[in-house]
């Protein structure tokens, strides 16, 4: 890899960490902001919620911080992809199991609701905020290119790593010299099911983390 791509690929990793910061602690106001006209909550504690929020996500942004540097120098050895890397995305290898492209957080989110152990009913705006906590957790990297695919990492051997790997099975090895009729065929990505066959509506999940 160039001196530039190495910039681009760690500037790109950092723009898409701040991303889901920003979205994360939005969601979290806006749940704050929500419960407060429900419940006409006095405002010293209005205020006390908004600063927790903050100091929450600000701590976030602080091991993300500090589990890229540790990744970057200390990588996994054995990945086990579920979908090939594609080549323009080698420079994140060190995110961890590559499993392909989703076509949105919630998706994915709706997918890993059991490594947040939630079962049942949820918004779509609370299936975005599983996969933004389970980010900001460091057990998944998502990367949207300049195609807005959602290209979507796991932390080796984690729970996320298993559930994406259920949804798309791991690629074979391949022999050392095969033949081309004994290539593995590249997997179908799957598509998201109708609205009417999803789950029902359900209050929103916050991606703050209190004790």
């Amino acid at each position: 890899m160039s001196a530039m791509a190495r910039v681009a690929a760690r500037q790109a990793e950092l723009r898409r960490d701040a991303q889901i910061l920003r979205a994360a602690l939005s969601a979290d106001i806006a749940q704050i902001f929500e419960t407060a006209r429900v419940a006409e909550t006095p405002l010293p504690t209005l205020w006390l919620d908004i600063h927790d929020a903050t100091a929450a996500n600000r701590e976030a942004a602080e091991y993300l911080v500090n589990l890229r540097e540790t990744l970057r120098s200390n990588p996994f050895r054995d990945y086990q992809d579920s979908v090939d890397l594609p080549a323009e995305l080698q420079w994140f290898r060190h995110r961890g199991a590559y499993h392909g492209v989703y076509e949105t957080l919630r998706e994915l989110g709706n997918i890993l609701r059991p490594a947040m152990k939630i079962a049942l009913g949820m918004t779509p705006e609370a299936r975005a905020n599983v996969a933004r906590t389970l980010h900001l957790r460091g057990k998944l990297w998502t990367y949207e290119d300049d195609a807005r695919r959602l290209h979507v990492f796991a932390r080796p051997y984690s729970t996320v790593d298993a559930l994406l790997a259920a949804e798309r099975p791991r690629l074979p090895p391949l022999l050392e010299d095969p033949l081309p009729e004994s290539r593995p065929a590249r997997l179908k990505l799957l598509t998201p099911l109708p609205e009417a066959e999803r789950e029902p509506d359900a209050p929103l999940l916050s991606s703050r983390g209190r004790g």
